[in-house]
């Protein structure tokens, strides 16, 4: 809240041309806000938003010529930033390509600097795939003609070719299709909304773009074609009238709510590829009374068939080892489900609220005629101090007991060693591969362990101080988030992996030593851990992730002896971070990657550093500022919205500032530029109600040939501009509202 206003993240969503000094900071006060409703994965998402945008410049590194050195030049791109998901690079041909959220491959997100008619799209980008076109990625582009699409591709987004007015397509049956030369149809873009009846796909398509069918009310079936691979997001979203459905073998991949809603299905057949599946594929599909599983299936996605109110039975075959998520959630009527003992996860809520359980004292099971008892996924409303699971028990739903009063779990076997788990120190553990499912009121991690399961441990007691054994290969996401009591955590082992969000939230901690071979920590890994103020970081720690240290409070001192990317909010509100050693192989500081660390007064940032992204350093203690030589040009200054800068520099070499590039900095009296400079656009120099003096090092003449955009210094004071042979008075010009206005409605 800020004035009685609630803020609204769609006005985020809006700043496209630069980011909004005052709106990031109503933006982060928000963030901070305990308002209710705010959950915490919501409140998580905003900040990621709203750095994102704060660097924005990342992205059009890959638009503007000007920043394309910082990414090793023309159509390249410098090795750190495949550590940066979400940063853009240049195609050969001009093509607007971004890292995947994994980093293991490009999305083509727009057109970018490419001028052909006839486009081909490449299939890799320095030894990386291309996988997925954006969705609007060319839309309204009238200068296309052709494109060609390499079998690289598995995804293409809604209108991602949107009236392209002359781009020749190949018709088929009314269907779209976009291809290359070995294969024309390989790619479904859209099917004719106007056709009804029984739809027909080429022989050759191996993907069906997404949204492809959408709302398509006319349709009554579709035969998929053997060959096909992929069905796309939303591909038949709210087809209301198919009847059925049989996906061959060949599919590996069914989208997010490909069927979603389609409330006529009664028939599914799911062939025996699927490798793996968007959330909510087939949620909502309330007329389905018949679902065949073909053994080889491995997954079943998030969601997939939750809320389908007429499916009373279902055979899971036995290749699946995963069921994610609310898988069959809220399938009220289901009173039949037979799997095997070949499942390892069983996410939250897989099974709930369907018709029926096997119950064994206070847990509800699903299983099979033989084994009744083999999966625990739910808890009934009497539970006491401790749950017992049947010594049959082959797996337990993810944070089974987050919400359970229960001191103590254990397998109810002579030995405590069930068929397929046992348990140890209040931990069940699996017998297969020795890898920790859950725990409660936790005293040490067994030796012999070799992993711990995705929430594990989530919001649940354990002992003030865990040692983690040498054997642990790799700790899951939110393993420890928000886990009660814990002060210390000693990793043993030299290569144990960590995920996202590992130690999130847990309030207490304060001591961490961490895997002498570990070379990433990942996002969120320990986010909002107030009282941690001892981490050291072994110089194999190449990467710190999005946020991976946020909010740690108590935090005063860090070294980062090898470390060459720190991604956006790594260390943001550091509230008592005062002292950072960076190494020579710092290459790139990520936005808001320090800010709001109040006490820190001052940085020797390593000379060969290349990228320093907007407000890395806002809202910091630091009084004088100089960007370093091998940082060339901006779009946004490192240390906008500081409140103790007193002075910037600038070194020869940097050529324009862009719209905003320096804003909010409050008490801010000098700034040094370049005698290379050329331009200062629009409102470069934003709100600056204490600067004094601007030293240039041209002369008079080369500062009046400098291209100045409308209201370059808007918001500001009178001040003098000093150059090697004169000064120069400029007067105040305040904001009169005319389209510079950056305060919230």
């Amino acid at each position: 809240m800020k004035n009685g206003k609630t803020f609204d993240d769609k006005r985020l969503l809006g700043v496209l041309d630069g980011v909004d000094a005052r709106f990031i900071s109503d933006a982060l006060e928000y963030y901070d806000s305990p308002e209710p409703g705010k959950t915490r994965k919501a409140r998580r998402a905003l900040v990621k938003r709203i750095a994102a945008l704060a660097a924005c410049v990342v992205l059009l590194a890959a638009v503007f010529p000007v920043l394309n050195y910082v990414f090793g030049g023309e159509g390249g791109s410098a090795d750190y930033m495949k550590y940066v998901a979400g940063s853009s690079v240049v195609a050969e041909n001009g093509l607007i390509l971004t890292l995947s959220n994994d980093r293991s491959f490009y999305i083509v997100t727009g057109i970018g600097e490419c001028t052909d008619s006839d486009i081909t799209i490449p299939s890799h980008h320095n030894d990386i795939p291309i996988k997925q076109i954006k969705e609007k990625a060319f839309i309204k582009n009238d200068k296309i003609a052709s494109v060609s699409i390499p079998d690289t591709v598995t995804e293409i987004g809604f209108n991602a070719f949107y009236e392209c007015k002359n781009l020749k397509f190949e018709l088929y049956e009314n269907g779209f299709y976009l291809g290359n030369p070995s294969n024309p149809y390989a790619f479904l873009i859209t099917f004719d909304e106007e056709f009804k009846g029984d739809a027909v796909i080429h022989e050759d398509t191996k993907v069906l773009a997404n949204s492809s069918f959408y709302h398509n009310d006319n349709i009554t079936s579709v035969k998929f074609p053997e060959g096909l691979t992929v069905i796309g997001t939303r591909a038949f979203h709210r087809c209301i009238n198919i009847k059925g459905v049989s996906i061959p073998n060949s599919v590996k991949h069914i989208g997010s709510e490909a069927f979603w809603g389609c409330k006529s299905i009664k028939i599914v057949y799911i062939g025996s590829g699927v490798e793996s599946w968007g959330s909510s594929s087939f949620c909502g599909c309330d007329g389905i009374e018949n679902l065949y599983l073909a053994n080889g299936i491995k997954t079943i996605g998030s969601h997939a068939f939750s809320m389908c109110d007429s499916l009373t039975e279902v055979s899971i075959p036995e290749s699946v080892t995963v069921i994610e998520e609310s898988a069959f959630g809220y399938c009220k009527k289901l009173k039949s489900v037979s799997l095997s003992s070949n499942v390892e996860i069983i996410g939250l809520h897989a099974f709930y609220g369907i018709g029926a359980y096997n119950k064994y004292g206070s847990v509800n099971y699903v299983g099979n005629a033989k084994e009744p008892y083999l999966y625990a996924v739910s808890l009934s409303k009497e539970v006491g101090d401790t749950v017992s699971f049947h010594e049959g028990t082959a797996g337990i739903s993810q944070m089974l007991l987050k919400k359970a009063d229960v001191k103590s779990i254990l397998i109810d076997a002579a030995d405590n060693r069930g068929k397929y788990l046992r348990s140890e120190n209040n931990c069940i553990i699996r017998n297969s591969d020795s890898s920790i499912i859950c725990g409660v009121n936790v005293t040490g991690i067994p030796e012999g362990i070799t992993s711990i399961d995705d929430y594990a441990f989530n919001e649940a007691t354990v002992a003030e101080e865990i040692v983690l054994p040498a054997s642990l290969e790799k700790i899951g996401e939110e393993s420890f988030n928000r886990c009660k009591n814990l002060k210390k955590v000693t990793f043993m082992g030299a290569k144990t992996e960590l995920s996202h969000a590992a130690f999130e939230n847990c309030k207490t901690l304060e001591t961490v030593v961490l895997p002498s071979a570990l070379t990433e920590i990942p996002g969120y890994c320990f986010f909002g851990c107030n009282a941690l103020s001892e981490i050291i970081i072994p110089d194999s720690v190449v990467y710190l992730g999005f946020g991976c240290l946020n909010y740690c409070e108590s935090l005063t001192e860090i070294e980062l002896p090898g470390v060459i990317v720190i991604d956006s909010s790594a260390f943001g509100n550091c509230a008592s971070l005062n002292s950072v050693t960076f190494s020579d192989s710092l290459r790139y500081i990520g936005s808001m990657a320090f800010s709001r660390c109040y006490l820190l007064k001052s940085v020797q940032l390593p000379d060969n550093i290349e990228y320093i992204a907007g407000i890395a350093f806002s809202s910091t203690g630091m009084t004088s500022f100089v960007h370093p030589d091998n940082v060339g040009s901006f779009e946004s200054c490192a240390v906008s919205l500081s409140t103790e800068l007193l002075s910037l520099g600038i070194q020869e070499g940097v050529t324009e500032l862009k719209s905003r590039y320096l804003y909010s900095c409050r008490v801010l009296k000098e700034i040094s530029l370049p005698s290379t400079l050329t331009a200062l656009e629009s409102v470069a120099l934003f709100d600056l109600p204490a600067l004094e003096k601007l030293y240039y090092s041209g002369t008079v003449e080369e500062w009046n040939a400098i291209e100045k955009g409308e209201k370059w210094y808007v918001g500001t004071p009178a001040f003098k501009v000093v150059c090697s042979d004169g000064e120069i008075e400029y007067p105040a010009v305040e904001n009169d509202g005319s389209g510079y206005d950056m305060t919230i409605d």
